[in-house]
């Protein structure tokens, strides 16, 4: 990846249950390698293996994929904060982040609304614009 990070534009990290996040980042944590990297796509079976996560400082977009159906709120709670956490310190360039599982989104907007209204009002305390996997902002799935 080293060899041919300084034409790379977007990333797509697919992860396995119990994999560390941080570990697999860490060679994208320096723009020295990466220098063109804005797009970061992850998928991971839960939600939890985001736990812990720090991007790239020049990430302008986040895809997210979950491929496992989350069940409860509590779920969705921890991963707002976790998103939240993202930008603390700032991320300055982040301002997209996407959900790309056609049902998790739907699952958020019709079984998990007030995780969503509650990590939106997060999330868009820093500025960041949050999509379906159509790129519609979340909010207005809260109609």
């Amino acid at each position: 990846m080293i060899a041919h990070g300084a034409n790379l534009i977007a990333l797509y990290l697919h992860y396995r249950e119990r994999d560390n996040v941080q570990e697999l980042l860490l060679p994208l944590m320096t723009s020295q390698y990466f220098p063109r990297l804005i797009h970061l796509i992850l998928v991971c079976p839960t939600w939890m293996e985001l736990h812990g996560l720090r991007i790239p400082p020049q990430i302008t977009h986040l895809g997210l994929l979950c491929t496992k159906a989350q069940a409860i709120d509590a779920v969705y709670n921890d991963l707002f904060e976790t998103l939240s956490a993202v930008m603390s310190p700032p991320t300055p360039s982040l301002h997209t982040i996407r959900f790309l599982n056609p049902q998790g989104a739907i699952d958020l907007r019709d079984r998990h609304r007030k995780a969503l209204r509650e990590g939106l009002s997060h999330l868009f305390s820093y500025n960041l614009r949050v999509e379906d996997h159509e790129g519609v902002d979340m909010r207005e799935l809260l109609g």
